[in-house]
C-alpha cells in the first residue's frame, strides 16, 4: 500500500516498476521510476505532454492524479525511494500487426499521433535527438506493438517515457527496426516487404515522409545498437543490464543486419520516395498500388490539391 493505493501484480520491471493497482476503487497503473534513470522533473514533463494529448484525443493513456492532488510524487516502496506516476488503466491486448492489414492500421495510428503532437501548445523540457537531421517535432520515442493496446478495433498509446524531439522518419525507422528485432523470435509480424509497405502505407495516407531518411535512420539505429554492445556502459538500463542470453539476442541481430540479412525486406524502402513535392513546394503523401512479387508494391501517385 503507497498513500492510498493498494499495489496489485507487476507488469513490467526493468527501467521502470509497473504495477497494477487500485485508487478509489478503480483500477489504474503505477509506475515507479528510480530516479538514477530519470528525475521528477522529467516525469512531470511526460505527463504535462499527456494531460495536453489527452485534452484533444482519446489516443493516449491518461494520467491520474494521486490523494494528494499530485501527478507525480516521490514515494518509497519496498526501502527504496521511487518517481512515481499514475495512469488510467487500458484493457486490451498489444497490437496485432501480423498481416498488411493491420500493419497499416499499425502505420495510421502513429500517423495520427505525430499530428496530434505537432499540434499541441506549449513547449515541453524534453530530450531532442541531435543526430538525426530532418524538421524536428515531439515524437513517442518507442512506438512498439507492445506500446500499442487494442480492444475491439480502439486503440490506445501507453508509456510515454521517450517522448522527446526528433524527426518522424526516426520513430518510423525505430518502429522498423524494433519489429525486425522482435519478429526473429516472435512470431508477431510478416517479416518480409508486406509488413514494411503496409506500415508505411498506414503512415502516409496523410502524411509526408522521406523514404531515403527512413532507411537512413534504420542503419544509424543499428549502428547505435552495435556501440552500445561494444560498451555496455553506454547502453540504457534495459540492455546493460538484460540478461546474458539477451545480449546474445542483440549481438546476434546486429550482426545478421550487417551481414545484409534484412536488404531484401527494406529494399522497397528506398526504392520509391513518398516526400513529392508539388509545383508550389509542398510534399504530398503518395498511396500504395497494386500487389506484387514480394508484397505490396509502392506506386506513386500526384495529388496537386492536397494540403499537408
Amino acid at each position: 500500500m503507497i498513500d492510498g493505493i493498494e499495489i496489485g501484480d507487476r507488469i513490467r520491471t526493468c527501467q521502470n516498476e509497473v504495477f497494477k493497482a487500485i485508487l478509489r476503487g478503480e483500477t489504474c497503473i503505477l509506475r515507479l521510476t528510480d530516479p538514477g534513470h530519470r528525475s521528477l522533473e522529467s516525469i512531470e514533463e511526460e505527463v504535462k505532454l499527456l494531460r495536453n494529448l489527452g485534452s484533444d484525443t482519446e489516443i493516449a493513456a491518461k494520467p491520474v492524479t494521486f490523494p494528494s492532488g499530485k501527478f507525480v510524487e516521490s514515494t518509497k516502496y519496498e526501502g527504496k525511494l521511487y518517481g512515481a506516476a499514475l495512469f488510467s488503466f487500458i484493457e486490451g491486448t498489444s497490437a496485432d500487426i501480423a498481416s498488411f492489414a493491420l500493419a497499416s492500421n499499425f502505420g495510421a495510428l502513429l500517423a495520427k499521433l505525430h499530428t496530434a503532437l505537432s499540434e499541441l501548445n506549449g513547449s515541453y523540457d524534453l530530450p531532442e535527438m541531435h543526430n538525426s537531421s530532418g524538421e524536428k517535432q515531439l515524437i513517442h520515442g518507442d512506438f512498439n506493438r507492445t506500446n500499442v493496446i487494442t480492444r475491439q478495433g480502439s486503440f490506445r498509446i501507453i508509456d510515454f517515457e521517450n517522448a522527446c524531439y526528433s524527426t518522424c522518419e526516426y520513430e518510423l525507422a525505430n518502429s522498423i527496426y524494433m519489429t525486425l528485432f522482435d519478429a526473429r523470435h516472435k512470431p508477431v509480424a510478416l517479416l518480409d516487404s508486406r509488413f514494411i509497405n503496409g506500415f508505411l502505407e498506414g503512415y502516409t495516407r496523410d502524411k509526408c515522409v522521406d523514404l531515403e531518411a527512413v532507411r537512413s535512420e534504420i542503419d544509424r539505429r543499428v549502428s547505435i545498437l552495435g556501440g552500445w554492445i561494444d560498451d555496455l556502459s553506454s547502453a540504457p538500463l534495459s540492455i546493460s543490464s538484460a540478461s546474458a542470453s539477451w545480449k546474445i539476442e542483440l549481438n546476434d541481430f546486429f550482426h545478421e543486419y550487417q551481414g545484409g540479412a534484412y536488404e531484401e525486406i527494406l529494399s522497397d524502402i528506398s526504392s520509391s520516395n513518398r516526400a513529392l513535392t508539388d509545383t508550389r513546394g509542398v510534399r504530398t503523401p503518395v498511396r500504395t498500388g497494386a500487389f506484387g512479387s514480394k508484397g505490396y508494391e509502392f506506386k506513386t501517385k500526384f495529388d496537386a490539391n492536397h494540403r499537408h
